[in-house]
Parts: C-alpha cells; sequence; structure tokens
C-alpha cells in the first residue's frame, strides 16, 4: 500500500463528509482524482467502491472493493465490505467466497458469520445456510441478527412455527426493531394468528406511519378479515409513497376483483407484473380473474371462453426448473383457486383435470421428499385423517362433523388436521371426540410434512376447491387412499384424489361421468345434520332467496320477474353480500329485468343486510315462499330453511350441485315443491303464494318429514362400511 499523505488524508476525510451528508457526487470527484496520481491507493478505492455501491452501481463497486482487496489483501474490513457488496449485487456466491476466505483466517465475528449464512442462502445453499445461522445462534446467543435471519430462513421454507420462535429470540434481543417486527407478523399471519400479527404491525405504524411494507402486511390482514375499506386505504397509502410495490398492487388489484371490478383489478395485478417480472401469482390472478356477479348469459358465455383459454396458457407452461420460479409456482398455488368457475353451470371436468395435474406437479416439484405415499404400518384399528380449514363453525363443519363423530373407534383411529390453527369451540369440541387432533398453527410446509409422517391409512378431504392450502395438500399423495366428498360438489381433478364421496339422491343418473375421481354415493342425504334450533321471532319474507348472490346465474332472472309479475303487491328478498360492490351489481341487473316487465324494483326487492346466524334463521323462519337457485341449490341454507319448516321450490339441475334440496324434497316425500322446468318452477311458487289450503299442506307435511333429513340412520353404517373397505 503507497504511503499515505497528509494532504491525501485530509481530501479522503473532505469525501467522507461528502458521504455522510448525501453529496455522493462530491466525494466521488475527490476519490477519482486522488486515483488519478494514486491509482494504487487501496483505502481509496474502498471509499470509491463503497460510494458507488450507495449510487446503487453494484458491479462498478464490486471492481473497486476487489482491486482494494488485492491491493491490502490483509484488511479484513475491506473483504467484509466486498462480500457485502457482491451480496447487494446478487453475486452470491462469490460473496459466500469472500466471507468464507475471512472466516478461515480465524475470525469469529457473528456479523461475518451472519453475512456468510445470508449469502449462502443467496446461492440456494439452504442447508449450508441453516447449519451456519444453527452455530451462531448457540456460540452467540446474544446476537439478534443470528436468530433473525434462521427465522427469515424457515418463514421461506414455510417452517413458520420454527420462524416464530426465531424471530421472538431476536425481538427480545433487539426491541422494536421494525425489520424483526414485520418478518415475525408476517409468520404469525401465515399460521393464521391475524390478530397478534395485526397488533405488531399497528405497533410499527404508530412510530413510522409510512412504512411501506407494514402497510402492505397489514393490507392483507384486513382483507382476510372482509374490512377491505381499510385494507384499500392502507395499500394507497403504502402505493403513494413508494408507487413500484409490487405486493401492494397485487392486493390491491385482488381486493377490486373481489368488489366484482374485473377491469380495475387486473390493471392493478398489470402494474405488478411490470414491477416484479415474474409474479407469478399475480399473473395468474388477473388471467383466471372471474366476476362475482355476470351481468348477462352472453357475458358468463364469453367469460368462460375466455377464461378456458387463459387455463390453457397457464397449464400447458412447462413447470419451472429453478427455485425463484418454482418458488413464485407454490405461491399461485396457495393462494389462487378456481372455486368461482362451478358457478358458471357448466360441466367442469375438463379444466379441472387440467388444473389438477398443474397443480399437482408444482407441488410434487416443490415437495420432493413428498412425492410417493407413506406405507402404514399394520395396525389394530386404521388410521383416517380428516383434513379441512373449515373445523369450526362454518357450513362445511355442519354438514361433515357427523362423519368424524360417527366413525366406529374400535376399528378406525381419527385424527383432525385443521389447515387454519385453533378454530373455535366448535373445532375443541370435534376434537375432543377424535384420538388426535392436530390444530396448532403451522405452515403449509410443515403442515404437510407432518401428515405424510402421520401415515394415515387414508385421508378425507370435505371440501377440495375451498381453500388453497387445502388444495396444495391434497395435490401431494399424503397417505395411499385419499378422498374428498362435496363441501364444494365438484370434482379437484386433482390425480392424487382417488374418490369422491357423494349423496345417493343427489347424484344425476350418470353422474360419475362428471368427476375425475371415482364416484362413491351414501344413502340419503349422505350427511348427519344436526338441525339449529327455531328462533323465539321471525322476520316475515312473501319470498326469499336465500342463496349467495353470486350463485343466482342471468338465467333465473326471467323467472323471478314471472313470479312476481303474477303475484302483485308481495315483495322478494335477497341477503345482501358482504362486499357492498357485489349486491350492487346484483340489484342493478335484476332491477333492469324487473323493469322490462313492468314492476318497480324499488317497491318489490329487499336486501337483509349481512347478519349472523341466528338472525338469518329468523328471516328464513319468516319467509313464506323460499326460492332455490338454478344450477347449484341450497345445501346447508336449505337443511336450516327445512328445519324451520319453511317451503322451498326446487329446479334440480344437470349436476349434483344443482339437486341438494330435490333430494331433501325427495326424502320428505315433497315431489310437489320439485319443478319440471323453469315455467313449473313459476307456478309452484305462484300457487304457494297464493293457494292457502296448499301451502298449509306443504307446511304440514314439512313438520311431520323433515325428521329424516337429520334422523337418516342408514349414513353413518354405510360410511363405516366404505371405511372397511379401503
Amino acid at each position: 500500500m503507497p504511503e499515505v499523505t497528509g494532504d491525501i488524508d485530509q481530501r479522503i476525510d473532505q469525501a467522507l463528509e461528502h458521504q455522510r451528508t448525501g453529496s455522493l457526487d462530491d466525494a466521488e470527484a475527490i476519490y477519482q482524482d486522488i486515483l488519478t496520481t494514486h491509482p494504487d491507493h487501496a483505502e481509496t478505492r474502498h471509499f470509491l467502491g463503497l460510494v458507488l455501491h450507495q449510487r446503487g452501481a453494484h458491479n462498478d463497486a464490486v471492481r473497486e472493493l476487489e482491486t482494494a482487496v488485492g491491493l491490502a489483501p490483509g484488511i479484513g474490513q475491506f473483504r467484509f465490505n466486498l462480500g457485502l457488496v457482491q451480496s447487494a449485487a446478487g453475486d452470491f456466491k462469490d460473496a459466500a467466497k469472500t466471507f468464507k476466505s475471512l472466516i478461515d483466517t480465524g475470525i469469529d465475528a457473528p456479523d461475518l458469520t451472519n453475512a456468510y449464512a445470508v449469502a449462502l442462502r443467496g446461492a440456494g445453499e439452504l442447508t449450508a445456510a441453516e447449519k451456519v445461522l444453527t452455530q451462531l445462534t448457540a456460540v452467540h446467543p446474544a446476537f439478534a441478527g443470528g436468530f433473525f435471519n434462521l427465522g427469515n430462513l424457515m418463514l421461506a421454507d414455510g417452517r413458520l412455527s420454527e420462524a416464530v420462535t426465531n424471530f421472538e429470540r431476536a425481538l427480545a434481543l433487539s426491541p422494536d426493531t421494525a425489520e424483526i417486527i414485520r418478518n415475525l407478523a408476517a409468520a404469525l399471519q401465515g399460521l393464521g394468528e391475524l390478530a397478534r400479527a395485526e397488533a405488531l404491525l399497528d405497533q410499527i405504524l404508530k412510530s413510522a406511519p409510512d412504512d411501506v411494507a407494514a402497510l402492505n402486511n397489514i393490507a392483507n390482514i384486513y382483507r382476510q378479515n372482509g374490512e377491505l375499506d381499510a385494507a384499500e386505504d392502507a395499500l394507497n397509502r403504502a402505493l403513494t409513497h413508494d408507487p413500484n410495490l409490487p405486493d401492494a398492487a397485487y392486493t390491491l388489484g385482488t381486493i377490486r376483483i373481489t368488489r366484482n371490478d374485473i377491469v380495475g383489478g387486473r390493471e392493478a395485478l398489470s402494474a405488478a407484473i411490470n414491477r416484479r417480472p415474474g409474479f407469478t401469482k399475480a399473473a395468474w390472478a388477473s388471467s383466471l380473474a372471474l366476476p362475482q356477479i355476470y351481468g348477462s348469459a352472453d357475458e358468463r358465455r364469453k367469460v368462460r371462453k375466455d377464461w378456458l383459454r387463459s387455463l390453457n396458457k397457464i397449464t400447458e407452461a412447462d413447470i419451472p426448473d429453478n427455485s425463484a420460479s418454482l418458488s413464485a409456482a407454490v405461491d399461485a398455488i396457495s393462494e389462487i383457486l378456481p372455486f368461482a368457475l362451478a358457478y358458471q353451470g357448466e360441466d367442469d371436468l375438463e379444466p379441472m383435470t387440467a388444473w389438477g395435474a398443474h397443480v399437482s406437479k408444482i407441488a410434487g416439484q416443490a415437495f420432493p421428499a413428498l412425492a410417493a405415499p407413506p406405507s402404514p404400518p399394520g395396525r389394530e384399528r386404521k388410521r383416517i385423517g380428516f383434513v379441512s380449514a373449515h373445523f369450526r363453525a362454518h357450513t362445511i363443519c355442519n354438514l361433515f362433523r357427523g362423519w368424524v363423530e360417527g366413525i366406529n373407534r374400535d376399528e378406525f383411529e381419527v385424527h383432525l388436521i385443521s389447515t387454519t390453527g385453533q378454530g373455535d369451540d366448535m373445532t375443541k369440541g370435534l376434537a375432543a371426540r377424535t384420538d388426535r387432533a392436530h390444530i396448532s398453527p403451522m405452515g403449509l410446509r410443515e403442515r404437510a410434512h407432518q401428515i405424510h409422517e402421520l401415515e394415515c391409512d387414508a385421508l378425507i378431504y370435505p371440501d377440495i376447491g375451498m381453500d388453497p392450502r387445502t388444495q396444495v395438500l391434497a395435490a401431494l399423495p399424503l397417505a395411499p387412499r385419499q378422498m374428498m366428498s362435496w363441501g364444494h360438489p365438484v370434482t379437484s381433478g386433482l390425480p392424487t384424489i382417488d374418490t369422491f364421496i357423494s349423496s345417493a339422491l343427489m347424484e344425476p343418473e350418470g353422474g360419475a361421468r362428471f368427476y375425475r375421481e371415482n364416484l362413491v354415493t351414501l344413502p340419503g342425504l349422505s350427511v348427519v345434520y344436526d338441525p339449529p334450533p327455531r328462533p323465539n321471532e321471525t322476520a316475515p319474507h312473501d319470498y326469499l332467496c336465500a342463496q349467495s348472490l353470486f350463485k343466482i346465474l342471468p338465467e333465473q332472472d326471467e323467472s323471478f320477474a314471472a313470479i312476481l309479475k303474477q303475484t302483485p303487491g308481495r315483495k322478494l328478498a335477497f341477503f345482501s353480500h358482504p362486499v357492498k360492490q357485489v349486491t350492487a351489481a346484483f340489484r342493478a341487473r335484476i332491477a333492469s329485468v324487473l323493469s322490462g316487465h313492468g314492476i318497480d324494483p324499488d317497491g318489490t326487492l329487499d336486501f337483509i343486510p349481512p347478519c349472523n346466524r341466528k338472525t338469518f334463521l329468523k328471516h328464513m323462519a319468516g319467509a313464506r315462499v323460499i326460492l332455490d337457485t338454478f344450477g347449484w341449490s341450497g345445501g346447508n341454507t336449505s337443511l336450516e330453511a327445512l328445519a324451520m319448516g319453511a317451503p322451498i321450490v326446487t329446479l334440480p339441475g344437470r349436476f349434483m350441485r344443482g339437486r341438494h334440496t330435490y333430494a331433501m324434497h325427495k326424502m320428505m316425500e315433497l315431489e310437489t315443491l320439485i319443478a319440471n322446468d323453469a315455467n313449473d318452477y313459476i307456478d309452484i311458487a305462484v300457487q304457494l303464494m297464493t293457494d292457502d289450503p296448499l301451502y298449509e299442506n306443504v307446511r304440514e307435511r314439512i313438520a311431520a318429514h323433515s325428521d329424516r333429513l337429520f334422523t337418516d340412520p342408514r349414513v353413518i353404517p354405510a360410511f363405516n362400511d366404505l371405511l372397511r373397505s379401503l
């Protein structure tokens, strides 16, 4: 290293002051001037490299720092900073070599070891990185950075509960560190502990209200909680401060789609893709977006055609062969479902089979250790696992908990597996009726390995298609036999699911042709359902359509209009969607149809505000006539309505999902409420409204026969027989 003169020292001090105050041009000019006469001055090369790094010229910075290290190989700080800049430039393999060369000199510095582990992780050497960080936290238990980066590694690997433990250790050592708090909140959010995650993010935003990462993350929590206005406000604040934030643009796009704004949603998603090339989740969300409400039958047909074309592009693409792209694809299948496709009322076997094959390929490539099902040991009792996100106060639990509770425990060992954590009192009650419940919060990767290690003889998924995490689990061969049921009554399309358990009464003739899975049926409705108690009060309605608004296809609007036309003065009520824009879109559509028939929508339509189940039942009990939906009839809702004694007019559809209420009426011998076509549907509804003797007779028959829906003694024995056949 050349001799340093006082003049050079003074000029370096001046340059450092410029660096400190942000005058990087002035600092660089001084360093460049020094190097014109002293090109081998290592310290100047080092500081120039740092200036270039500050300016974002990482490759130029690396060259200057490499020169500095070559001129003064014994100065460890030069080499350490070279490694940091190499990491910043994305040259993780070179950075790891640089850090390792320093460690090999015998230096035991936690910052150095931590930086080495970060470089290893960036280079894709995850096992080595975890080993280095584990040793670091053991040798330096007071160093927060080691626990923080170990938590980051586990967060990226989907080991969320382990990530939380390490973030909590880091936060205890370095309280109030925003970066640690943010990542701890992200891990908790992934585990479903939304309240705790929200409290942590609020803590950050109180002291730093413009923290864009915290704003984006809390917006996701608001979105999951259905607080869309609060979510959009947080995202707009984040994008105001950082317009190039792709995650915020993505979340904003999904919210707009939820609000039935497909055009606005795609605009935001397009912005996200532009800001992050290879943003698979955003690209798929844009391509596969479907309206909540269709404006017309023609629109529905056009949307379906475009959607199928988009699906083909996705499923025909090669599965990514690099870790970053594969991780992006896993993110996509962990959040995106073709849930709304089945509400178009068409045969979905072909598209769902294409989707299922693609999801399974991605999941298999991402979880290579789970590529083959386990081989369960011989047991006195076969082990049966039930997997769902909805073992709580939810329609799915209402429908299928009877299976869990009714299994012959002398023959079968029952495991309850919740993909959403602890749940509620219903979860706890159901868990108490099993041999073991796996309801601790857990990340997707952890849960998949846990289920595989259980070595179940069979897994039963009541509701594939309703939760993306369940979709990914079901796409893996986690047991030798994997079955699903009709919580979302359409084929999963997954090659890993071998059996679809359905209702003998609900399935149409030849119904097996609509499933990729082997169709088996149980007697009657196939479920054991506890009827809800009748409310003490009722909320009177003339006609009530109690289904979600997105179930109601444009083709049914004319039937509603015809019924109201023939019963002037009567009103038709619907339950509002929790998202006001969805309700507004539906109201506008049906109002236009009614107006076309000379019916005043304002005086005829009622929209009941979103309500709890107790209030919902009051409305059901007070309805004179309940109008079932075409294509996808009421299931849980119809059972509740019939428990209230309310007559339901139904028109059975082509598929099982359009024949739930039909099956209930068949069990009660109420064929008079089953229509043959739309005109018959209209006639039955009008007769129930205008013919009091007929109406009272129907009510009496419901009261006399509805217990058949809730006390079918054939279901559980048949279910046990099915399990014995495995």
